[in-house]
């Protein structure tokens, strides 16, 4: 038996190489090449081109593990008959439908009725069950423990599926011939092994980088290690360790998450005796540094079982290796992307950046870029994140949605349609969706678009698209049960409007048959359950990517990268619960597992700490982490965290920590690391602050002078939502215009009228503002309904105060000038209702919410009112007293209506006071070096702030 292993250090497939070629040299295209990836045959290749130099060299059979074929299988000397047998793959669609099948039975049986997306759930943790158990090689009937003697509800239905399960799956696979993707490599893998140790191979036979933690690996390594020509290259095997530390690995109660605890079972079940290992290469280059690194990893990642005898390594252990800690995902992507780019720069070859997150890689691919350098990876997007998915979600959305207007716009807007014009979508959005509502459907919004105004058309791009949109949809909505014909809507409006790219007619099969397996796994599916399973299924599902040219960045997950050397390796997102990973293990826990024989799921951390010893072993290694990912605060990985204790264990402080560098395009002399950011602040010149206000704005300007700058020096204003629903301000502005009709009709009238004739009046001008308006029948009649309570209230109050005022004049416009230190300023106002006596007059002012308290208007925040009133004295000088009040008009209770309020004698002394706070308001931004600032007062807030993320407050 040949047995080798190759050491932590370089990296695998380098060392791989250079053995080849002392052992094969030109005889190397007799031997056949065994690697646990493609990546890893394809680099091993070119590897050995260039190793080999000008010499002429013909190439090994390289074949990956997990991609065994029948013709590679015959190629081996496998009967032909016996490759026949094998059973075939059974997609995932047929899997799914199986599974679907499976869960819809159990339910009938237990008379239940879960939703679509509840059987879906179901059908997909069953599925990863199964899929875990064909890993294993454990028969499903197994996957039936004992009840426990208490369990709760959801256990004993997951039991009793489980029971449901192994009835009819063994049957349907034996009926069927079908097998899982695991099932299948298993079996083909097996019957290999099976071959060879009938019919040893006559040549070199190498299998090279797997740990047999898989069971048809194992087979194959047991096989080829009875060969006379065969040979095994293990992955970093520990030397040092106790060999009563070694035999215990498989038996202690936490060996599996060991970085030797693979290859310690794998030598256990055959065995094999380390002795018995050689290494692969004579040199091994093994520098003091290499020897005292891989020395302090097998210390940092032991377990409490196996302590190490001796400290074979000192401080000289950690140089080249750093941490860097991100304050965010996008920081630690650019971060790793300027220290790869300096690297480069400064001579490296090659960097290797390891990954298990798939989201990270697209902040890495822009990060990159943005220096000028590709990315070449194996992780390819979710449908749900490229264009052509998008694009397709949003046809759901407007499908599902009943052509909402802003459905419409969604799809319109996105830059990749093939019809997308952005003058044309931009004058959408402003000039209609972000003025008013319009009605659902295409034909809805076509009409409002045609009513608009003639002096701004319509682009004339707008008028074919939405031409092109209706053809789609062919101008009629399909009920929600017919669900085919919903399905030729979604297909016929993705068609028009997804770019005509390689990736469409993969997506547009990929929904045909995701649309075809739905309706067999779910006869009573709707289209609104089409939807969310069409969400999930783009969210989940891997799109193609198309390959990258030749680049030396590459970010591989571990389980590739581990095989690989590079001048640079980058651990990245090196936080707890990425390092390692957790694996799935739906429905049973621990003991449940043991006891079936599913593998522990702890086994993923000893392989996960295997592939950390052989990265974190090379050269120049940086580990890098986010502290918030999410929003959420992450731990640091416990690898990272031990690797860390080692360090202070051999006298540091702690690892290298390096600072993210700033991205180059960034300007050097700004700071980049402030923790807090100043307030938002403005100091305009005296011209252009402004001289004229507004009584409305004078609470505003005190509380955030910052948002009174932006609104009147810089003149921006707040955007509408997209087809802006009845909020509460153009509900407050509704009930305004309706009760200033409603004054202007009563002022009309001779005599009071009947409290009918008035109630009937009032809803018809309400009938007229909802014409006016274009106001939804829904919201028209919600308002109706809270108004029904509250009209005959108002009607009885107005009529009890022409009483004491006969004159009544509704939105009564007013100014005065103010002269303050020798200059003029203007103060406007509105007052929504003037009530005039002989010797008084009074202001009400309508309030749709909380009207203010009367401390409120004592301690001057609230000036509006004493402001209005100070309006009036100079329209009325004669008068010889001065009252306020509010009408709170929604209120449904008469007492309500009308607040408590100061006496008439009070307002003279609260005028006085406004216009003190008003003066010296004027005097402060009088003063050139004053600015506006955002919220100076945290006490005194405003209740709403339309500016606040253009103050950057939650920055602040």
């Amino acid at each position: 038996m040949a047995l080798y292993h190759i050491l932590p250090g370089e990296g695998f497939l380098p060392r791989l190489a250079r053995g080849l070629l002392t052992r094969h040299g030109t005889r190397l295209s007799g031997c056949t090449l065994l690697l646990p990836t493609r990546r890893a045959c394809r680099e091993l290749e070119q590897l050995l081109f260039v190793m080999a130099g000008k010499e002429a060299l013909l190439m090994p059979q390289l074949q990956p593990l997990d991609d065994m074929d029948g013709l590679f299988l015959i190629k081996q000397g496998v009967a032909a008959a016996s490759v026949a047998q094998l059973p075939p793959l059974l997609t995932n669609e047929q899997a799914a439908q199986w599974q679907a099948e499976m869960v819809q039975s159990w339910a009938k049986l237990q008379g239940l009725a879960p939703s679509v997306m509840e059987q879906h759930a179901l059908a997909e943790s069953l599925g990863t069950l199964l899929d875990q158990a064909a890993r294993d090689e454990v028969p499903v009937a197994k996957l039936i423990p004992y009840l426990p003697d208490v369990a709760s509800d959801a256990a004993e239905l997951q039991l009793s599926l489980l029971r449901e399960v192994a009835k009819i799956w063994p049957q349907r696979q034996a009926g069927e011939g079908w097998a899982l993707p695991w099932t299948q490599r298993h079996a083909t893998q097996r019957l290999l092994a099976a071959h060879w140790q009938e019919h040893p191979p006559q040549a070199p036979v190498i299998l090279a980088g797997s740990t047999g933690a898989v069971a048809g690996h194992a087979a194959l390594m047991a096989a080829i290690g009875r060969s006379k020509h065969g040979a095994l290259v293990l992955p970093g095997t520990d030397e040092t360790m106790a060999d009563a530390a070694w035999q215990m690995l498989p038996r202690a109660a936490d060996g599996a998450q060991h970085p030797q605890a693979a290859l310690a079972t794998l030598m256990a079940t055959h065995g094999w005796k380390r002795e018995d290992i050689s290494h692969w290469c004579a040199e091994e280059d093994s520098t003091e540094l290499m020897r005292e690194r891989v020395a302090m990893l097998r210390d940092a990642l032991r377990i409490a079982e196996t302590p190490m005898a001796d400290k074979a390594y000192s401080t000289h252990a950690f140089e080249g290796l750093q941490t860097m800690a991100a304050k965010s995902r996008m920081e630690e992507a650019q971060a790793i992307a300027a220290l790869v780019d300096q690297a480069l720069e400064k001579g490296a070859a090659n960097a290797l950046i390891i990954t298990e997150e798939a989201a990270f890689i697209p902040l890495l691919e822009a990060a990159l870029a943005q220096h000028g350098r590709a990315l070449d990876t194996p992780f390819v997007p979710h449908w749900g994140e490229t264009p052509e998915g998008v694009i397709l979600l949003h046809a759901i959305a407007l499908l599902v949605m009943e052509e909402a207007p802003e459905a419409i716009l969604a799809l319109l807007s996105h830059p990749a349609q093939p019809h997308f014009n952005d003058e044309a979508t931009r004058w959408l959005e402003r000039d209609i969706l972000r003025q008013r509502r319009a009605p659902p459907g295409v034909a809805g919004l076509m009409t409002l678009i045609e009513r608009h105004d003639t002096a701004n058309p319509p682009p004339v791009p707008l008028t074919a698209m939405l031409s092109t949109l209706a053809q789609a949809l062919r101008r009629e909505l399909s009920p929600p049960e017919n669900l085919p014909r919903w399905a030729q809507q979604l297909l016929a409006v993705f068609e028009a409007f997804c770019p005509a790219t390689a990736m469409k007619k993969d997506l547009t099969e990929q929904l045909q048959s995701w649309l075809t397996g739905w309706l067999q796994c779910y006869p009573a599916l709707t289209r609104n359950d089409a939807a969310q399973l069409l969400d999930a299924a783009l969210q989940g599902m891997d799109a193609k990517r198309t390959p990258a040219a030749h680049t030396a960045i590459r970010a591989l997950p571990a389980r590739e990268g581990r095989l690989l050397g590079a001048d640079l390796v980058v651990l990245a997102n090196m936080e707890e619960g990425g390092w390692p990973a957790a694996e799935e293990a739906p429905w049973l826990n621990r003991r449940m597992r043991a006891e079936t024989g599913l593998a522990n799921p702890d086994h993923v951390i000893g392989l996960a700490a295997l592939d950390f010893t052989m990265l974190a072993a090379q050269p120049f290694v940086i580990m890098t982490r986010s502290l918030q990912v999410d929003g959420q605060i992450r731990l640091p990985s416990r690898f990272l965290a031990r690797v860390n204790l080692a360090a202070r264990t051999a006298g540091l402080e702690a690892l290298p920590c390096i600072t993210p560098p700033r991205p180059s395009w960034h300007d050097a002399g700004e700071d980049n690391h402030q923790p807090f950011m100043e307030k938002a602040a403005a100091c305009p010149p005296l011209a252009a602050r402004p001289t004229e206000f507004s009584v409305t704005e004078i609470d505003g300007w005190r509380q955030n002078p910052y948002g009174f700058y932006a609104k009147r020096v810089l003149g921006l204003k707040k955007l509408k939502p997209v087809n802006p629903p009845l909020d509460t301000a153009e509900k407050g502005s509704l009930l305004h215009r309706l009760l200033e009709d409603y004054t202007h009709w009563r002022n009309d009238q001779t005599s009071p009228p009947l409290p009918t004739t008035a109630h009937s009046r009032m809803l018809q001008l309400w009938d007229k503002q909802i014409t006016r308006r274009q106001l939804a029948a829904s919201d028209a009649t919600l308002i109706q309904l809270e108004l029904q309570a509250v009209l005959p209230l108002f009607i009885a109050l107005d009529e009890e105060a022409r009483a004491l005022y006969p004159t009544v004049l509704p939105e009564r416009k007013m100014q005065r000038d103010l002269q303050h230190e020798g200059s003029t300023y203007s103060l406007k106002g509105v007052a929504d209702r003037v009530e005039s006596g002989a010797k008084i007059t009074r202001i009400v002012d309508y309030k749709t919410g909380r009207a203010p308290y009367q401390s409120e208007l004592k301690n001057g925040t609230a000036l509006q009112l004493p402001l209005l009133l100070w309006l009036m004295q100079a329209e009325h000088p004669n008068q010889t007293a001065w009252h306020a009040a509010y009408w709170q008009v929604m209120k449904k209770q008469k007492e309500e209506i009308c607040p408590t309020m100061p006496e008439e004698d009070a307002w003279p002394e609260l005028i006085r006071q406004a216009m003190e706070h008003l003066e010296a308001l004027i005097d402060r931004y009088a003063q050139p070096d004053q600015p506006y600032e955002s919220c100076p007062d945290p006490e005194n807030l405003p209740k709403y702030n339309d500016y606040a993320h253009l103050a950057r407050e939650k920055q602040a």
